[in-house]
C-alpha cells in the first residue's frame, strides 16, 4: 500500500453536511476566533518582560497557525510569566502568620 492510498477522506460540500455538522464547524471556528482575539489582546498589554519568548513570534503562531485553538492555549498556559499576573493585577497574597490563624493584625494608623 502506498502512502497515498493510506488515508481516504470523503469530500463533502457544505450542503451536503448535516446541520449538526455545519454548527460543530461554526462553533469551533467561533471558539478559536475568540481564544486567538483574547490571546492577542493580552499580549499586547502584556509588557515582553511578562512573556515567555518573543511577542512577535507568540503573535505570529496564534495568529497565522490554524490551531483549533492549540496555540492560544499553548500562550496562555506556557508563554505567560506567572509571577507577572500578581504584579499587573496589583494582587498581593498575604503572608503574615496572623492571617493564616485567624487572629487580627494590629491596627496602625492611616494618618
Amino acid at each position: 500500500m502506498r502512502p497515498a492510498e493510506a488515508v481516504v477522506v470523503a469530500k463533502k460540500k457544505w450542503n451536503e453536511l448535516s446541520s449538526r455538522t455545519r454548527r460543530l464547524i461554526i462553533a469551533g471556528g467561533v471558539f478559536e476566533g475568540v481564544l486567538k482575539v483574547a490571546a492577542l489582546i493580552d499580549l499586547a498589554r502584556r509588557p515582553a518582560s511578562e512573556v515567555r519568548g518573543s511577542k512577535l513570534r507568540w503573535s505570529l503562531a496564534v495568529t497565522l497557525i490554524n490551531s483549533v485553538g492549540a496555540v492560544p492555549v499553548a500562550y496562555f498556559a506556557y508563554g505567560r510569566r506567572r509571577l507577572g499576573r500578581l504584579a499587573t493585577t496589583g494582587f498581593e497574597p498575604r503572608r503574615h502568620r496572623e492571617d493564616r490563624i485567624g487572629v487580627a493584625a494590629p491596627m496602625t494608623a492611616s494618618r
